[in-house]
């Protein structure tokens, strides 16, 4: 472990210089129990062919299907205070460097293709409820207040966050542009005492005490964690704008308070092999989150405003590094980061002429052959112009042309020949609108 720390050390300087100057953002693989992960697809399995404006959108599940393939998850443990460290299986001492985690939410993204269905920039919708997994480790039941022994209640809290609506401004939604295009609540308003944001539209606070506590079988390092599923109702309007980019986007934060503070040294986790006893106990949450292996989306246009959110230790206390305050992204990683959380959403206001101007895209043939145009049939409500776009999975525009769109339906034909085998992404835009397929080049 003391090599493989040493190596770590290496890649924060390496990854800094491809994402922006960050920190590396890997943490050690935790090993989650199969029984936990079964509960949740089976909760959650769901019919790609039911179209329906009730639905749950998981980004990292569209992103590693229509992306980046699987992705390496473990569990990441967050703590409220920077003192925080947990005893690795070698008994090497390692920092717990993460305080927020959170997600930001675009049902536009074209990523969510096959899996749940994608909205317009003129959809209102209800968000109806959050689920993830949690992983809350109980090490110390109750403490001293005041001479008398008290139960220990820890407390998790869940902030959410919509853009602009109905003109009365930004309401917290942070939309970064240029070359980080990523969103994140609005970063000059999080309070480093207490790491609540004062833009938050609603903010719940849920009491974790000993019933509520999770297992973990220790083992070295075949530790198995055991979690519970997190199942929040929400309740928050987010209305469109019309704006394609911006237009109803929802974002969440969640951090975990720890009723008796961290001092410095406090071990959260021991898995060691030579000691299984913790010691300095104290309590300790995490969440599921996933690393894909050398694929970044900070300039994606297909991923362009869902992403992970990550406050750590080296910006808990308002620090600034390389343009990043408060939070970050988890696509500006080479090795981009998600978060295994479902959104719950229901839109009523869904029809063919507010879905989009747009509809009905299809492709054909698909997969289409290397050395082959490939056809692209879509209907229009209206005449005007159009841009076909065709990106790659890492949103890098591979083939883009201009048409001239009649009203009702139409077909390009997209020359593809000079494009490698691969996924890629076919995008249409007019008229303040965007529909999106999926492309297969074989060889």
């Amino acid at each position: 472990m003391k090599k493989l720390v040493q190596f770590l050390s290496v890649m924060v300087i390496t990854g800094a210089a491809i994402a922006q100057g960050v920190p590396n953002a890997d943490i050690p693989e935790l090993k989650i129990d199969q029984s936990t992960l079964d509960m949740v697809d089976a909760k959650f399995a769901s019919d790609p062919s039911a179209l329906t404006v009730s639905e749950w959108y998981n980004h990292a599940r569209a992103f590693e299907q229509n992306v980046a393939g699987a992705l390496t998850y473990s569990v990441r443990f967050m703590s409220f205070d920077t003192n925080a460290r947990w005893v690795f299986h070698d008994d090497e001492i390692v920092s717990i460097g993460s305080q927020l985690v959170g997600q930001s939410f675009d049902p536009k993204d074209s990523t969510y293709l096959g899996l749940s269905p994608l909205l317009s920039q003129h959809n209102d919708y209800m968000v109806d409820s959050i689920n993830f997994l949690r992983f809350y480790i109980r090490n110390l039941d109750s403490t001293m207040v005041g001479g008398v022994m008290t139960e220990v209640v820890d407390t998790m809290v869940v902030q959410y966050f919509t853009t602009p609506n109905d003109g009365i401004g930004r309401a917290g939604l942070l939309v970064t542009t240029g070359i980080n295009v990523l969103a994140y609540p609005n970063r000059d308003n999080l309070n480093y005492t207490t790491m609540v944001n004062s833009k938050a539209v609603k903010t719940i606070k849920v009491p974790l005490r000993t019933e509520d506590a999770d297992s973990v079988t220790y083992n070295g390092a075949e530790s198995s964690f055991i979690g519970s599923l997190v199942d929040l109702p929400v309740g928050v309007q987010v209305n469109a704008t019309g704006t394609a980019a911006t237009s109803n986007n929802f974002a969440y934060t969640v951090h975990f308070k720890q009723m008796v503070p961290v001092a410095e040294g406090d071990t959260m986790i021991n898995i060691s092999l030579a000691a299984e006893e913790i010691y300095k106990k104290n309590n300790m949450f995490g969440v599921r989150t996933g690393s894909a292996s050398g694929i970044s989306q900070e300039n994606s246009t297909i991923l362009r405003y869902n992403n992970a959110i990550f406050t750590f230790s080296w910006l808990r206390f308002g620090q600034t590094q390389n343009g990043w305050k408060s939070y970050i992204g988890g696509n500006a990683y080479p090795s981009a980061q998600q978060w295994d959380n479902f959104i719950k959403i229901t839109s009523t206001s869904v029809s063919t002429n507010l879905l989009d101007e747009l509809s009905g895209i299809k492709v054909y043939p698909n997969p289409s052959n290397a050395g082959t145009d490939a056809n692209v049939s879509f209907a229009s409500l209206s005449a005007g112009s159009a841009v076909v776009t065709i990106t790659d999975i890492n949103g890098r525009v591979a083939q883009s042309m201009n048409t001239e769109l009649s009203a009702g339906n139409n077909t390009v034909v997209v020359p593809v020949s000079n494009l490698m085998a691969g996924v890629y992404f076919v995008n249409v835009t007019a008229n303040g609108s965007k529909t999106s397929t999926k492309l297969m080049i074989s060889k």
